[in-house]
C-alpha cells in the first residue's frame, strides 16, 4: 500500500489484519481455558485421592476440616443412624418377611452405633487422637468412631486395641 491507496481500502486492510488477530486471540483464550480446566480437574481428583480410603473419609480428611465440620460429620452419622433405626420400625411388612433375629441383629448392631454416653465433642477429641497416630491416617473415620465406641465399652482394652487398630492399617494401607 502506498500513500496513494484510498483510505477506504487501507480501513479494509486495518480491520481485516484486526478480525485476524481477535480470531486467533479468541482461539488462543478459549484453547487455554481448556487446558486450565482439564489441569484443575484432574489436580481435583488426584488431590481429593488422598481423602478417601475404599470410598470412604479417612484420618486426612478428617484432620482437613474444621472442628465445626467434624461435629457437624459425628451428627450427621447419629442423624444418619437414628433414621435407620426409624425406618426399620416403621415398615410392618419388613418385619414379616425378615427373620425376627435378623431384625434383632440390626436394632443391636444400629444401637450399639448409637451410645447414649458419648457427646459429639468426645467423639471429636477421641478421633483427633486417634489420628494423631501418622500410621492411622488411612483408616476410614467410621471405623475409628468404631474403636471409640468398642473402647468406650469395655471391648476393646489394650492389646486387643492395639492388635485391632494394626489389623485396621493393614487393610486400608495404601
Amino acid at each position: 500500500m502506498s500513500i496513494s491507496t484510498p483510505f477506504w481500502r487501507v480501513s479494509k486492510k486495518i480491520k481485516e489484519i484486526t478480525n485476524k488477530i481477535r480470531d486467533n486471540m479468541k482461539k488462543t483464550v478459549v484453547f487455554s481455558l481448556i487446558l486450565f480446566l482439564c489441569y484443575s480437574l484432574s489436580y481435583a481428583a488426584d488431590d481429593m485421592s488422598e481423602y478417601f480410603s475404599n470410598n470412604k473419609h479417612n484420618g486426612r480428611y478428617w484432620n482437613s476440616i474444621s472442628l465445626s465440620e467434624k461435629s457437624t460429620y459425628i451428627s450427621g452419622m447419629s442423624q444418619a443412624i437414628t433414621l435407620c433405626i426409624e425406618t426399620v420400625s416403621r415398615f410392618p411388612n419388613f418385619s414379616k418377611e425378615a427373620d425376627k433375629n435378623t431384625i434383632d441383629l440390626v436394632y443391636k448392631a444400629l444401637d450399639f452405633y448409637l451410645p447414649q454416653n458419648i457427646t459429639v465433642g468426645a467423639s471429636v477429641e477421641y478421633i483427633d487422637r486417634f489420628y494423631s497416630d501418622p500410621l492411622n491416617l488411612d483408616i476410614p473415620v467410621n471405623d475409628a468412631y468404631a474403636c471409640m465406641i468398642l473402647e468406650g465399652q469395655g471391648l476393646l482394652p489394650g492389646e486387643k486395641k492395639e492388635e485391632t487398630i494394626s489389623n485396621l492399617r493393614g487393610t486400608f494401607k495404601k
